[in-house]
This record gives structure tokens, sequence and C-alpha cells, in this order.
């Protein structure tokens, strides 16, 4: 069997205004290390990934299609500015989740978080399957050859690279850190940025809440802005029960609306609101690294 045939792409539909694929091994890929350690099914993760970047027939057609989308009221920051003018691009998922903790998070001059400890393994994790194990089989299959051909891979957070872009009317830069960024020469022809958040929360989560899926586009926004090369964004789930293990974001320029409009607006009503705004829907307090200080906490 070529290893084309161990990745399926399958169309899921549109999410917050961007088309969503699951990324799907073969039964034999990933199935026998479901029940192994955890380190060893990142492994075999890390592995059937990387080749398929590389090799495989299926991801490449849909990377190809993938185009640029921008909007007159994005544009691309410098980042040099005070720590008080930047905003983390996490205050999508925080506005999502809770206003509230999106207004504390808008003024950490103010307001400090607690720590979470397992908040903190996971993007540990996370970075460790990016610097540990995805990077370093690109870096070693690259030298195979292979069907595409690795013009940069970026540890995110080992090289502290960051993106920065601005939004017409919000006075603060929003910083874009993703874990990871590859660019592909796709079929010795196309120029492709995969853009790579990992963690351990279940793909379908993702699909259900949203949160995250903002966050993402803005990532893949402020890379196109930066490289000028369209952009996909990879949401990589570490729990061996994920399925798909992997999503996949495209943008489409047949779509009405950037949906990351709106959500930018509502930042930028959080952020000129004189008080702590309340939660637009039951917030989930428990993990919550404000839970301590929120006026709102139930």
């Amino acid at each position: 069997m070529t290893y084309e045939e161990t990745m399926y792409v399958k169309k899921l539909g549109v999410y917050c205004g961007v088309t969503v694929y699951a990324l799907y091994p073969s039964q034999s890929t990933l199935e026998d290390s479901r029940g192994a350690n955890l380190r060893y099914y990142v492994n075999n993760l890390a592995e059937w990934l990387a080749k398929g970047i590389l090799s495989s027939q299926f991801l490449s057609k849909t990377l190809i299609s993938a185009e640029p989308l921008l909007s007159p009221e994005i544009k691309h920051g410098t980042g040099q500015r005070e720590w008080t003018c930047l905003l983390p691009a996490r205050i999508l998922d925080d506005l999502i989740i809770c206003r509230a903790r999106a207004y504390y998070v808008a003024h950490p001059e103010q307001y400090k978080p607690r720590r979470i400890p397992d908040m903190e393994d996971s993007k540990r994790r996370g970075e460790e399957f990016v610097g540990k194990y995805l990077l370093p089989k690109l870096e070693n299959l690259k030298r195979c050859g292979s069907l595409n051909r690795i013009m940069k891979l970026e540890d995110c957070n080992k090289e502290d690279k960051k993106y920065y872009i601005i939004y017409s009317g919000l006075k603060r830069e929003i910083t874009c850190k993703p874990d990871a960024v590859i660019i592909l020469l796709l079929k010795g022809k196309i120029l492709r940025t995969i853009v790579v958040e990992v963690a351990d929360t279940d793909a379908k989560i993702i699909l259900e809440k949203k949160h995250v899926i903002p966050r993402i586009l803005l990532y893949m926004l402020a890379t196109y802005l930066h490289y000028g090369v369209p952009s996909v964004g990879l949401y990589i789930s570490l729990s061996p029960v994920s399925s798909p293990p992997v999503i996949m974001f495209l943008l489409k320029k047949r779509s009405k609306k950037i949906t990351i409009i709106k959500y930018l607006e509502e930042v930028k009503r959080v952020l000129q609101s004189e008080e702590v705004p309340s939660p637009a829907k039951k917030p989930i307090c428990s993990h919550c690294v404000y839970a301590s200080i929120c006026k709102f906490k139930v």
C-alpha cells in the first residue's frame, strides 16, 4: 500500500466562516498504538502526520485549493509597542467562553491570572509534540525526497516567534503565536503555509464549542500578511480517542464574510467597556484562571 492511501481527507462543512476538513489515518496506521502509552501514540501520530504533509496526494490537493482571504479592516502589525498595548490572540477563546474573562485578559496591568497545573501541562505537551516529534520527523523526512518540499520549519515556542495584526478601530495590536509554522512547496509549484495548534482537547469538542477556531483563523490571516502565502490551519489533538485526530481549516474566496470580523468587533466593545462586562452565558468558572478575582464567579 502506498503512503498516500493511509491519509484520508473529508470535508466537514463551514465553521465560523472557514471550511473544515478532517484528516484521518487508515485503520492500521494509528489503531495499534491507541491502547499503548501516550508517548508511543504521540510518536506514531507525529510520524503519520509528517509523512502525510510531505507525501499525501489527498492532502496536497486540498492544500492547493486554499485561497487568501483578506479584509481591508485587518492589516499587518509590527509588534513594536509596549506590552500593555498588545493583545494575545487567545483573547478570542476567552471572548467566546466568557466576556468577563476577555476583559481581564485585556487588562493585564490590573488583573493577574492564577495558575492551573493541568492547563500548564497541556501547553507543555503541545510544545513537546512540536519540538520533539513533529518538526524533527519533518526535518528527517525532507532529506528522503517526497512529493512536497519544506521551505521553512518554525517552532514558534522555542523561537518565541510572533505575528501581529492591526484591526481598524482597535488601538492595540493583536499578537499571534501558533505552536508551529510550516511553509511547503506543493508538487514543486505552489506555496502554502500551515499554522499548527496542538492541545489535548478532542477535535470533536473543538468543533462543538468553536472557541479555538477564530484564533486559528487569525493565525492564518497573520501569517498570510507576513509571508504573502495563503495559509491553512491544523488543529492536532493529542487525545488517543480523538476522531479525527487532526482537523484542517481553509479559507475560501466565495465565503460571503469573514466571521472573524464579528469577534474582533466584540473585542473592541469589551475594551471600550468601563467596567467588567457580564458573561453572555453561564460561565465555566471552575477552570478559569481569573476565578479567584471575578465578581461573576458561580
